[in-house]
């Protein structure tokens, strides 16, 4: 089972948080005191392992005139089931019909309904309704409901534990990662009476090499060492030799340490899936060790894991995706959360200095390209220099290359330079973000006489492809950009690549993204895209591109230099399509 979605309703500051979607990768952002942790403890205590997660007295909202009762759902989620006859035996298989919705009272009773579709409509979209399902479903649900793991941005790992702590770990030890080693320790043939009695180095040597052997096997924390000292068991990253005490490693590689070995402890249940939920995670880091901390997490939600995490500015995100972006809105009501959405005109110059801000690196030119995301960006680059390199013409030499982070960005940074008087070319992907986009883009310049130095291109048009929803991935033959797919994601997802091969609905990046989050996987799009930028590295010669690949990369470079000589020549702003 995998989440597909969550509602909290009188919780806390929470009244009603309305439907909140999931993505393998989730980011609620909100000011301080916005709700943010509510959702996630709320979700949280969905968890099977947690008996009374919810307390009616400290979590009923203050001030609220509803009639309090413990028998009121705090959090419900919909679920997606696995499917049997699914061709890879993969989760969901992205039917719709198959899903459960599983909700949490206050006094700690769960409640489970299944989706099902109304007799008469039949044929005709989703119409249905959840109803209460029965005790076949109901002990499926218990017994495969995800792992659900949270913990706050100062739980993490100490660097030597008490055997009574580790014999008998408490509630704050459950965050900490101190349980799920003493869990971890118990599956080598340590119980509570052996540690608390026998904390041999000798022993705890032995079992420190069986737990370093299942992180190494799971792509973990290379190097853990487990030893004792003064009688407390002490947590060591070893590398080239030299050991590091847990509490003493920089805080990202700490905080991996922490979410790892609870990891390791939570896939010890192999029959379910893991839920991680990080409250303001490296809220304290420097800007390179967020970085890095954004990698780890989108390394896990490749490997099927569910993160949803907090952060109090956008600039803390790093995400192509800006729809897995929610924002939490309070209200006089209660907190809400709202998918970022098309935001009006007035909206696009806060956005783009949002976005300007939280970049490492944002070099404003005379003359500016900007894409939809950094694959965009590889690509274009790769390109460009492969052009060089046969004495063709690429991009003009005077243009900067800038990636933002969807289309709605692009119409903001593209709105935000625009308003400088400098030259901007937008360039949007052809599917429906793209352009939605180039449509905002359109009214600010309009609204806006004085900017003049514009230029907008749709992808398709602009490359000569003729098939809707065209992104920078299908200057590729589809045969081309599968197999570079399969050689990242390796064997595992082999089913879920060939499944997407034959589907024809929208590119391939996309349908692999698709095909993957119906699985509850996050399809590594970046990775793919810098194995295809590095093998045009390799190449010596456009002539050594994929068959059919010449044409479309030579029209999509004619068409940025002749939109870079327009604004060269200040006029009125424009696409190379509207002049046609």
């Amino acid at each position: 089972m995998w989440l597909r979605d969550f509602r909290v309703r009188m919780y806390r500051s929470v009244r009603d948080s309305g439907p909140v979607p999931i993505f393998p990768l989730t980011v609620l952002v909100g000011r301080r005191q916005s709700g943010k942790t509510s959702l996630l403890r709320a979700l949280a205590g969905l968890d099977v392992g947690r008996a009374r997660p919810f307390s009616l007295e400290d979590d009923w909202p203050r001030g609220s005139r509803q009639p309090r009762g413990s028998e009121h759902v705090v959090c419900s989620a919909t679920l997606g089931l696995e499917d049997p006859t699914a061709e890879t035996g993969a989760p969901g298989g992205g039917d719709p019909e198959k899903r459960l919705r599983v909700g949490r009272t206050y006094d700690g009773a769960l409640v489970v309904e299944e989706w099902r579709r109304s007799e008469e409509s039949v044929g005709v979209g989703e119409a249905g309704s959840f109803r209460r399902a029965d005790e076949r479903l109901n002990a499926y649900a218990r017994e495969h409901l995800p792992r659900i793991l949270f913990s706050e941005h100062n739980s993490l790992i100490p660097g030597a534990v008490s055997a009574d702590v580790l014999a008998s770990p408490g509630p704050a030890e459950e965050e900490s990662g101190v349980a799920a080693l003493s869990q971890l320790l118990r599956e080598t043939g340590m119980g509570p009476d052996e540690v608390v009695h026998g904390l041999s180095p000798r022993k705890v040597r032995e079992s420190g090499e069986q737990v370093r052997a299942v992180f190494e096997e799971r792509g973990f924390s290379p190097g853990l060492v487990l030893d004792v000292d003064r009688g407390q068991l002490v947590l060591s990253i070893e590398r080239g030799g030299v050991r590091t005490a847990a509490d003493r490693l920089p805080k990202d590689e700490q905080l991996r340490l922490t979410v790892e070995l609870r990891l390791a402890a939570a896939a010890l249940d192999t029959d379910r899936r893991t839920v991680l939920l990080l409250d303001g995670p490296g809220r304290s880091f420097r800007r390179a060790a967020q970085g890095r901390m954004r990698r780890m997490l989108d390394a896990y939600a490749c490997q099927g894991i569910t993160v949803i995490y907090t952060a109090r500015m956008p600039f803390q995100i790093e995400l192509q995706h800006s729809e897995q972006v929610l924002v939490l809105a309070p209200r006089r009501e209660g907190a809400m959360v709202d998918p970022c959405g098309h935001p009006s005109e007035p909206q696009l110059a806060v956005r783009a200095a949002l976005g300007m801000t939280g970049r490492t690196s944002f070099t404003v030119n005379d003359l500016n390209l900007i894409v939809e995301g950094t694959t965009d960006a590889r690509i274009l680059e790769a390109l460009d220099k492969l052009l060089e390199k046969s004495g063709r013409e690429g991009l003009p030499g005077d243009l900067t290359l800038t990636s933002a982070q969807g289309a709605e960005e692009v119409a903001a940074v593209s709105t935000f330079l625009g308003r400088q008087g400098l030259g901007v070319i937008a360039l949007f992907d052809s599917d429906s973000a793209g352009l939605t986009g180039n449509e905002h883009l359109r009214e600010a310049a309009h609204r806006r006489p004085r900017m003049e130095r514009l230029e907008w291109l749709q992808l398709g048009k602009a490359a000569g492809m003729d098939h809707g929803n065209a992104a920078i991935e299908d200057l590729f033959p589809q045969d081309y950009y599968m197999d570079a797919a399969r050689i990242v994601c390796g064997r595992a997802n082999e089913g879920l690549i060939a499944r997407a091969a034959r589907d024809v609905d929208g590119n391939p990046a996309a349908r692999l993204s698709r095909i993957f989050q119906a699985q509850g996987r996050r399809f590594p799009k970046g990775k793919v895209v810098e194995a295809l930028a590095e093998r045009l590295e390799g190449m010596s010669s456009v002539d050594q591109l994929p068959e059919g690949m010449i044409e479309p990369v030579v029209r999509l470079m004619a068409a940025i230099r002749d939109a870079a000589s327009r604004l060269r020549e200040p006029s009125q702003p424009g696409s190379a399509e509207d002049q046609e």
